[in-house]
């Protein structure tokens, strides 16, 4: 019994040992070293996952100013679009000034004639063919 307990008592000492060990492989880089690449550009961008995507390039081609000269003109000639998603809140808005093609009276005509109807049950429509 003590000779198990010995045994599994150095088998971990050893997992435990060989793991820091290979833990730290490579020797840390120097302070200069790191420098060195920090000036470079090799590094990534400090939240970037990988340098490759830091080295993608502008996401623009045209300038600051070229920028702002388009938005000024646009908004001079009133073709300006909203900022953010609220683009629908005006197609929402032109549908409402629409208004409707029924009259009062055909609207409650139609309500009336759907609540005579009971739940579930449809009236066959002129179009539908009969059997």
């Amino acid at each position: 019994m003590k000779t198990k307990l010995a045994l599994s008592a150095v088998a971990a000492a050893v997992a435990l040992f060989s793991q820091a060990a290979l833990a730290q492989t490579t020797a840390p880089a120097a302070r200069a070293d790191v420098k060195s690449e920090a000036r470079t550009g090799s590094l990534a961008k400090p939240g970037e996952a990988t340098p490759a995507l830091a080295a993608s390039g502008p996401a623009s081609t045209k300038t600051r100013t070229e920028r702002k000269t388009e938005t000024k003109t646009a908004a001079d000639a009133g073709t300006l679009k909203p900022a953010g998603e609220s683009s629908h809140k005006a197609d929402d808005r032109a549908e409402k000034s629409k208004g409707t093609t029924k009259t009062r009276a055909e609207r409650k005509a139609e309500t009336r004639s759907a609540a005579k109807t009971p739940a579930g049950e449809a009236t066959p429509t002129p179009e539908a063919p009969k059997k």
